[in-house]
């Protein structure tokens, strides 16, 4: 069992069904494919590289071939179903025909034995990109929610953290700087007080 198993057992029937499919007919094509998490996408693997994700979403479901080229090399084939750059979206009433996932499980196996058993990165990168887009409305735990959306803020706005905290430091030093000259001088109003009532 791995994480695609257990994306599976967490679905409800019908796409728990769908799913199982699609895992046999992966496993069917490349027998040495393992369960593993892919950019935080339940996936299969392949001498290293990603071979197929997947992601349940209230649409439906999403599958990432993380291959771009694949996916243009299959839009013909793809005609009716929900495709962008490196996915291809379908739902339980409307299923991937068992001959087009076998193509898109060959040519993305296809990839990773030319590529010498890893994945270009930049297919890899162009792949993240378009599950960010994905991972905004699938029901995904929490935890990996929270890591990914804190993930994304610290990338995201690192430039404005850095001015933020430079802002809080000349700040903080403004305030010190003008408590010390306060104290210093004893022109404070509470060490004039405390000057007044000793």
């Amino acid at each position: 069992m791995g994480v695609f198993t257990d994306l599976i057992d967490a679905s409800d029937d019908a796409t728990a069904a769908a799913l199982r499919r699609v895992l046999d007919t992966v496993l069917a094509i490349v027998p040495d494919a393992v369960e593993d998490l892919s950019y935080g996408t339940p996936a299969l693997r392949y001498r290293g590289s990603p071979l197929l994700g997947a992601r349940v979403a209230k649409a439906g479901i999403s599958l990432f071939p993380f291959s771009p080229e694949v996916v243009s090399a299959l839009a013909p084939d793809l005609a009716g179903f929900s495709i962008s750059k490196g996915t291809i979206r379908f739902t339980v009433a409307a299923e991937i025909p068992d001959a087009i996932l076998r193509r898109i499980v060959a040519l993305r196996r296809a990839e990773i034995e030319a590529a010498g058993g890893r994945a270009d990165d930049d297919r890899a990168e162009q792949g993240r990109a378009e599950q960010a887009d994905e991972q905004a409305d699938t029901a995904a735990p929490a935890e990996a929610f929270a890591a990914e959306a804190v993930a994304g803020l610290v990338h995201r706005h690192f430039a404005a953290g850095v001015a933020l905290a430079g802002a809080f430091a000349l700040q903080f030093a403004g305030l010190l700087a003008e408590r010390w000259h306060f104290f210093a001088e004893a022109n404070h109003p509470q060490n004039l007080y405390y000057q007044a009532i000793a």
